[in-house]
């Protein structure tokens, strides 16, 4: 039986290189996609961290004119094996702006991105 998505936020698959830092450990792997408020990230390698835990996430971005980098505050929302989900509690308006701009553009709906963007900052 398939599950019902609960998602309210629009989510694209989004392949980049990142970084989860918790303390002085560091954790690699790819994100795999991402909406305005979190996004699933699959590690190269088992991790010690657990649901709740709160981590800083760098996303390094590459376009044809220049490399990015996305750096946002996020709550380990659940965790499969390599595969973590992230809920995203802390950014800067810059880096929201690029989420914002990566969703549109790969959506093709900006309002709808716009419509989400004004939901999570004004429940």
């Amino acid at each position: 039986m398939k599950r019902k998505d609960r998602r309210k936020t629009t989510r694209i698959s989004f392949i980049h290189r990142c970084t989860l830092q918790s303390g002085r450990k560091y954790y690699h792997g790819n994100v795999d996609d991402i909406s305005i408020n979190g996004a699933r990230v699959i590690l190269k390698e088992p991790c010690a961290l657990i649901v709740g835990m709160c981590v800083r996430v760098r996303m390094y971005l590459k376009t044809n004119s220049a490399s990015l980098q996305i750096s946002v505050k996020a709550q380990i929302a659940w965790i499969k094996k390599e595969i973590i989900g992230l809920s995203f509690i802390e950014i800067y308006d810059d880096d929201l702006t690029m989420i914002r701009r990566i969703l549109e553009v790969n959506t093709g709906n900006a309002s709808k991105v716009r419509k989400e963007l004004r939901n999570l900052i004004n429940p």
